[in-house]
């Protein structure tokens, strides 16, 4: 074969590895994942919308690093929202994510999602405090000092993808 043969080869195969989707699979979420998310989309809560394991105050925001389909659309796999409770310095504030892992996870209770817990350190680095499905895993204590597991609360909004404000979040800049 000449040398423009092997380059036309080569060429051809290049194209269409090109064209490939990347395979979907489940979504495994790490704490780098989580960082910057200050930066992502963000929307003020309303005042007294977060109840039950969550403190209220006034600087109460949800975060979410992609544009949130309508309903009835569910949200894709990879999808991270976060909402947080901004009181004090970084590492005073409660900050709690769900993390869309897709491909049949948490089949039992709030489909497809994974909680989180997170936290920041006196030098402002970001880490995972807990994770888990909510009620099929060690549920976590809230600042209250009440045993909390995620999935009870929102077990209860499946026609919204299992996200209580979702109207909020096609609104957050």
């Amino acid at each position: 074969m000449s040398v423009r043969g092997v380059l036309l080869c080569l060429l051809m195969v290049s194209g269409c590895a090109l064209e490939t989707e990347p395979p979907v699979g489940p979504r495994i979420a790490l704490a780098a994942d989580f960082e910057g998310f200050q930066g992502w989309r963000r929307v003020a809560l309303p005042e007294h919308s977060i109840t039950e394991g969550h403190l209220s105050s006034e600087e109460r925001y949800l975060y979410i690093d992609r544009e949130a389909p309508e309903l009835p659309e569910a949200f894709p796999t990879g999808t991270i929202v976060v909402k947080t409770i901004e009181v004090g310095p970084l590492e005073e504030w409660e900050i709690h994510a769900m993390v869309k892992r897709g491909d049949g996870y948490n089949a039992h209770g709030s489909v497809g999602w994974e909680f989180f817990d997170l936290r920041f350190d006196a030098r402002e680095r970001l880490s995972i405090a807990w994770r888990g499905l909510g009620d099929e895993a060690t549920a976590y204590i809230d600042p209250t000092g009440q045993v909390r597991a995620c999935s009870e609360c929102h077990d209860l909004v499946p026609d919204r993808d299992f996200i209580f404000r979702r109207e909020l979040l096609s609104e957050a800049e």
